[in-house]
């Protein structure tokens, strides 16, 4: 009889990626002549490395291995797609001050879980903070991050910018 086949490892190169983002996979398996991957990915050899691309939303992976006597293994893989944030709102109220005034700085983002503004550094996704005691017109900077960006900066659209403008007349 042909020996069981095997899977070593299946595994993702990242757990989470952004929308459109390659799902990079890689196995390793012994005593199947045949596998594949599911999801459109295919046929695959026993053991190797492959990226489905513009993959658009949380996908399971399984890899089936298969040997001469027809006795199949299977494993599994998950990845999860996190959407890319959006600031829906970045404010300041007034907008126009005296010298030395304040202003409200006001947010709120879709999809982030961190932010920074300019000026005060980290921040939390939504919220508001007082500016004050501003001697000069000023354009304050606000980047939200989803989880994904801490993690792999190299993915696009894990963050987003806006601005403000805070007129000192």
């Amino acid at each position: 009889p042909a020996p069981a086949p095997t899977i070593s490892s299946f595994t993702a190169q990242y757990d989470s990626i952004p929308p459109l983002s390659n799902a990079v996979l890689s196995w390793s398996s012994t005593g199947g002549t045949s596998a594949t991957i599911d999801q459109g990915v295919g046929p695959v050899s026993a053991s190797g490395v492959i990226a489905k691309s513009f993959v658009t939303e949380t996908t399971t992976f399984t890899l089936t291995v298969t040997n001469s006597a027809g006795a199949s293994v299977t494993a599994s893989t998950t990845v999860t797609v996190v959407p890319n944030p959006t600031i829906t709102s970045f404010t300041a109220s007034p907008s126009t001050i005296a010298s030395g005034g304040s202003t409200t700085l006001s947010w709120a983002s879709i999809g982030a879980v961190s932010g920074s503004i300019s000026n005060f550094g980290l921040v939390a996704a939504s919220g508001s903070v007082v500016a004050s005691n501003i001697t000069r017109s000023t354009i304050f900077s606000l980047v939200v991050s989803n989880s994904v960006a801490g993690s792999h900066p190299q993915f696009p659209g894990t963050s987003a910018f806006a601005q403000v403008a805070v007129t000192v007349i």
